[in-house]
């Protein structure tokens, strides 16, 4: 489970969107999930994207039922995840994005929360140390 977080605008769409991708999921196809709230895509593994931002209190959420979405077969990413950290599963893993020095440049910090979320971002943080 990814919990994205940040203000208006830093990516977390866009994001999501590139995860899709490498799922093989065509990128055309991911919205913001903002007045849906949820939106379903299927694939050999299949990604649950939430965004939070519209609920107005935990009456709002336990009707979604969003911890049925919590499998392990199932990828699920929650914009304004902050909102709402009842919901989260104790393992998962963070992403905070924040608006860098220039219009187009985003700071991503990653960090879990448990012991398989945080071997999660120590082995993505590897693979980007050996790719410099």
């Amino acid at each position: 489970m990814l919990a994205l977080t940040g203000d208006l605008g830093t990516g977390k769409t866009v994001l999501t969107r590139g995860i899709a991708l490498g799922l093989g999921i065509p990128m055309e196809q991911v919205s913001s999930p903002t007045f849906t709230l949820i939106q379903e895509y299927p694939g050999s593994i299949p990604l649950v994207h939430m965004d939070l931002y519209r609920l107005k209190g935990p009456s709002e959420l336990s009707a979604l039922g969003l911890e049925e979405y919590f499998t392990p077969s199932t990828i699920v990413i929650i914009e304004w995840a902050e909102r709402f950290p009842q919901i989260l599963p104790s393992d998962h893993i963070v992403i905070c994005l924040e608006y860098g020095e220039k219009e187009d440049i985003r700071l991503l910090n990653l960090s879990g929360t448990g012991s398989r979320s945080i071997q999660l971002v120590a082995n993505i943080l590897n693979i980007r140390e050996n790719r410099n």
